[in-house]
Formats: structure tokens, sequence, C-alpha cells
């Protein structure tokens, strides 16, 4: 019964997605496929996913375990709180605590984890601002 539920959410998912991704218009063409192209692609992918478990279900499904839950809806709520911190705060320092907090939560030691978060986010910045031009929040270094 569970692979049912999460197969019946991801297709739900999926068309919401796609659905919206439809909507996506661009006011000059840039190319053939637009916008609308990788949220449609994993629209699809999500259906799909979510019809094979539908169609297939584990013989002995088992939800997770209270610890894991609980793990789950803690990196949910990080990637939440990057989306909302990023603008403000900066891609810089909100990259940095949501690694760190993720290396956390997959049981890394803080040293570790924070020296991580910070090589990562340099990485990235280095990726976006310098191979691939596309200007990052700055927020607080303003």
């Amino acid at each position: 019964m569970t692979d049912r539920v999460a197969g019946s959410l991801l297709v739900a998912l999926g068309a919401a997605i796609g659905a919206e991704s439809l909507t996506f218009t661009v006011a000059f063409p840039t190319d053939p496929v637009g916008p609308r192209g990788l949220p449609l692609l994993c629209a699809i992918v999500l259906v799909v996913g979510g019809l094979a478990l539908i169609a297939r279900p584990s013989l002995v499904p088992a939800w997770p375990s209270h610890d894991r839950l609980i793990r789950a809806a803690a990196g949910g709520s990080i990637f939440a709180l990057y989306g909302l911190l990023l603008d403000p705060l900066g891609f810089a320092i909100t990259t940095s605590l949501s690694v760190t907090a993720l290396g956390m939560l997959f049981r890394g030691s803080f040293s570790k984890t924070l020296v991580s978060g910070i090589l990562v986010t340099a990485g990235l910045w280095y990726l976006f601002q310098y191979m691939l031009g596309i200007p990052l929040p700055v927020g607080l270094f303003r």
C-alpha cells in the first residue's frame, strides 16, 4: 500500500509540474524547446516513476523509521530555508550554511562539514560567476 500512495503522489506532482511548465513563455525566441524543456522532462520522469510504483508495488512494503522521517523532514526544511534566505543573505552565506547543515544531517562532524560547505560554495561560485557568467545574489555583501 505504501508504494501505491507514494506512486500516486509522484504522479500528481509530475502532472502539476508538467501543467505549470506548459505555461512558460519567452518574449523572444531562444531555442526550439525554450524554458519548459527541463521541467517537462522532470515531470515525465516523475509520472513514469509513479506509475511504475503503482503498477508493481513492493510485496513487503515498510514505512521508514521515525529517525529517518525526522531527518527527511529536516532535509526538506533546509532546502525550503535555502530558497527563502538566498536573496537576503546571499549565495555564499546561504549555500555554506545549507551544505554544512545537510552534512550534519548525514552525521558528519561539524568541522568537516563546515570546510565542505565553504569549498562547495567556492566551487559553485566560480562555476556560475566566471565559467557560466550567471550572477548570484550577494545578499549581505552589498
